[in-house]
């Protein structure tokens, strides 16, 4: 009780100093931070008073795979979502940020399983659990899976983007630098032939017009003295 109440006079400072979006944000992160670190610590101690031994990093997984959605509430004046929608926590705040508008939502504790049903991939969430009933509502609802995780491209036996799988997102502009010097003069001088090509392509063009019309004038002309 004495952490609710700590946590509400914390909100209640931290807006009034910043203003209402920035201090909502800023307090219902640092609110959803704690309650992670409280909630890895109780999960430890009830290991290790059965003599079990775990890092906590694979607590922390999970910790945050069932606090990621909030619900949003009805108190705020958003337009962005529908109060009772359950949203990403990451989706809820840069949307926060980029409005300047105070989203107000309750952070919730999900299920592995609910979870686990709530991802933006419908392949991840279809090799979970329920599988006929996740891909019959992605495709009534016309779901589109980017594969941009690793279950989705472990299911279909493409290449996780981890390490090396990261090659495909690599900026444009790295992967020109890394071209030889060579292959970059040869498509400067194509470039450079090409303007000039287009160039003289636009004067010819022009040179040739001009001298229709010139001949057809001095036609015209020498049409109307005879």
């Amino acid at each position: 009780m004495n952490l609710e109440k700590r946590v509400e006079g914390w909100n209640e400072r931290i807006t009034r100093i910043l203003g209402i979006p920035w201090g909502f944000l800023i307090g219902a992160e640092l609110t959803i931070v704690q309650s992670r670190i409280s909630l890895v610590n109780k999960i430890q101690k009830v290991y290790r008073s059965q003599g079990v031994q775990i890092h906590n990093r694979h607590i922390e997984i999970i910790v945050r795979q069932i606090t990621s959605k909030v619900l949003v509430s009805e108190d705020g004046m958003s337009n962005v979502f529908l109060p009772g929608e359950l949203i990403g926590l990451f989706r809820a705040e840069r949307t926060g940020r980029a409005l300047k508008e105070a989203i107000c939502y309750q952070a919730i504790l999900l299920g592995i399983t609910k979870a686990s049903l709530n991802t933006q991939s419908f392949i991840s969430e279809a090799s979970f659990q329920e599988t006929a009933r996740v891909l019959a509502k992605a495709a009534l609802r016309g779901r589109i899976d980017w594969l941009k995780g690793l279950k989705e491209n472990v299911v279909l036996g493409g290449m996780i983007p981890v390490g090396t799988g990261f090659k495909g997102l690599v900026h444009r502009s790295k992967q020109h630098n890394n071209i030889p010097l060579e292959t970059k003069k040869k498509n400067l001088f194509e470039c450079e032939m090409r303007d000039i090509l287009f160039h003289h392509k636009e004067l010819f063009d022009f040179c040739i017009s001009t001298n229709i019309h010139d001949t057809s004038e001095h036609l015209f002309l020498g049409f109307n003295d005879s």
